[in-house]
């Protein structure tokens, strides 16, 4: 498995008949008969591997992949999920791999299931040395979130026999998820909608007026792919629906995210929420040089709630948390964006396509918040000016280029 704080985590587990003794602790090379992948990122370490006989090693895995610290610093992955899953299959004669922390979440609301979930399919694949009975037993004498653990262990039974079965009956994907395969028209209107949610109708026509541009010009003289629009579309979007305080009030606030905290925890009055507001939070964390973040009680949902309501402020003269540098660079950002996209719609049919959709895909650079957030801008700004020149126009020095300076 994978502790996001601990690193990774493997458990050597060996089993012994009645009066037999078990040498040492650890499996030795290229002895082992069952791995249970909890994270394939940890299970395809040289350390895993080697552990992994080619001829009788039986392999059940999560193909769902954590983010890793990498992504958190630096979001970027540098591993390839497809290579994972078949360096897996490659070295275990028998392989079985779910998105088993997806069910998990489905079926009983938590990702942390999919550890019971795999070991009830090593189970029903006749790899572990112990009766059902056994097992259930040793689930209830741990005395953790029994019911749920012994549901998790019986659907990865289920999982294992007859996967289609389970998978048919999961819920289906909410509006969030089929979002990437809409066709073009239900993507836009899509995003409208989430910009009026996030603004209000002005925002998001003036959204739609500049993706109309594009697509009009894409669709007279470009590739016959709209990739480009769908592109341009996707980043404007991202710039617009910066996450602001209006924004984090307006998401921790929505009716949906309470109905689900008050099914995933017990007594949700309890939570905290970590938070490093810039007006307040003035002390550095020691170890990242980063402002700290403060634990605020179940009152600050309430706060959200009030806040949310004023998302009008927002760039306006009474916004007090637009005045940050942060705030003011993603503002410029917006206003530099859709003059790109303007000229990029005139460019459509004279110049190189697949030049015109990278510049388009430029904003994907800018991410994260605080430092991360100004240290990609400056690289975004980088990149624009070089795909800019080689467009043959020069990168107006914005207010955007300027915040990341």
């Amino acid at each position: 498995g994978l502790a996001q704080k601990g690193g990774p985590v493997t458990s050597h587990i060996r089993f012994a008949q009645a009066m037999r003794t078990i040498e040492g602790p650890r499996i030795p090379t290229a002895s082992l008969d069952v791995l249970i992948a909890s994270d394939m990122v940890v299970a395809t370490n040289a350390e895993q591997l080697a552990l992994i006989d080619r001829q009788k090693t039986a392999g059940f895995a999560n193909s769902r992949v954590a983010p890793t610290a990498e992504f958190v610093m630096k979001q970027t992955l540098s591993f390839d999920e497809a290579r994972m899953r078949k360096t897996l299959e490659e070295a275990c004669p028998l392989f079985h791999a779910h998105d088993v922390a997806g069910v998990a979440e489905a079926v009983l609301g938590d990702a942390i299931f999919a550890n019971m979930m795999l070991v009830g399919m090593a189970h029903q694949a006749g790899r572990l040395p112990l009766a059902t009975d056994a097992l259930e037993a040793a689930i209830r004498l741990n005395g953790a979130a029994v019911d749920k653990n012994l549901a998790a262990f019986r659907a990865g039974r289920v999982l294992a026999e007859t996967p289609e079965a389970l998978l048919a009956a999961l819920p289906s994907p909410d509006a969030d998820a089929r979002a990437d395969d809409m066709d073009l028209g239900d993507r836009l209107a899509f995003l409208a909608r989430e910009l009026t949610a996030y603004q209000d109708e002005a925002y998001a026509r003036t959204f739609l007026a500049a993706i109309d541009t594009v697509r009009a010009a894409d669709e007279a003289r470009g590739a016959g792919t709209k990739r480009l629009t769908r592109t341009a579309a996707d980043m404007l979007y991202k710039v617009m629906a910066y996450k602001d305080e209006y924004e984090v009030a307006r998401l921790y606030s929505d009716p949906a995210f309470k109905a689900k905290l008050e099914a995933q925890f017990a007594d949700p009055r309890k939570l905290k929420v970590m938070l490093a507001p810039p007006l307040i939070s003035r002390e550095a964390d020691p170890k990242t040089g980063r402002p700290k973040k403060i634990a605020f009680g179940p009152w600050i949902f309430m706060a959200f709630g009030l806040l949310s309501r004023l998302k009008r402020l927002r760039g306006g003269t009474f916004d007090i948390f637009g005045r940050t540098a942060e705030r003011k660079a993603e503002r410029a950002l917006v206003a530099s964006y859709l003059a790109d996209l303007e000229r990029i719609a005139a460019r459509v049919g004279e110049t190189d396509y697949g030049l015109l959709v990278e510049i388009a895909r430029v904003p994907d650079l800018v991410r994260g918040f605080g430092p991360v957030k100004e240290a990609n801008l400056r690289k975004a700004a980088a990149k624009r000016e070089q795909l800019l020149a080689r467009l043959g126009a020069k990168a107006p020095k914005g207010a955007a280029m300027e915040a990341a300076e």
